[in-house]
Order: C-alpha cells, then structure tokens, then sequence
C-alpha cells in the first residue's frame, strides 16, 4: 500500500511541475467544454491531439485545421473518462488514414512548408 501511495504522490507531483512549467494549458473538463463552445464545437474547422506529457494528465490540444496554430490547451488531470479515451484510442491510425491502402507504402505528404525569406 505504501508504494500506492508513493506512486500517487509522484503522479501529483509530475503533474504539478507540469501544469507550473505550461501556464497557457487550462484545467479540467470544464476548461475543456467552455473552449469547445467558444471555438463553435463540432463545428469548428479544427483538429485535436491527446498525448501524456505525465502518467496522470491527459493533454488535449486543439489546432486550427488551415493555419495549424494551436487554439487551445487542456489538461486533464486524474480524469477517468480521458484515460479510458486515450487508452481506447492511443494505437489506433488516424480517421484520415483508414482505408487509405497499404501503410507499409510511402504516400505524398499534401502539407508542404512555404519557403523562407
């Protein structure tokens, strides 16, 4: 049990350094929920990434789809709900990679960087 517990306060503690080294990422489902409507939901012409900065945080970062600047930050922090999200989804391909042929072969990329002054 003492591991338990020694564990726990380790995961507190990654996720505050964090959450202190990143004061632009919000906090919580409501954070969360609150940006989605401000940026119009649905359907809104961006595109979200969910990656574990620590064991405890689930991280959503939303991108405008044209200009692919990050709009917003959430961190959710000890969110059950998220866990199972990303553990259910962590492996799988990107929706725009299903039924694309076969991963093994190389495909043009569509995005290419504007040239430097």
């Amino acid at each position: 049990m003492e591991l338990n517990s020694q564990n726990t306060t380790t995961n507190q503690e990654d996720a505050q350094k964090f959450l202190a080294a990143h004061p632009e990422v919000l906090v919580g489902r409501d954070a969360l929920r609150e940006e989605r409507a401000k940026i119009g939901g649905d359907e809104a012409n961006t595109f979200a990434i969910y990656n574990k900065p620590v064991s405890n945080i689930v991280l959503v970062q939303e991108f405008d789809a044209d200009t692919k600047e990050r709009v917003f930050a959430v961190a959710l922090v000890d969110d059950a709900q998220a866990e199972e999200y990303y553990r259910k989804y962590k492996d799988e391909d990107e929706p725009s990679d299903r039924g694309s042929g076969d991963a093994t072969q190389p495909h043009q990329f569509l995005f290419e960087r504007a040239p430097t002054a």
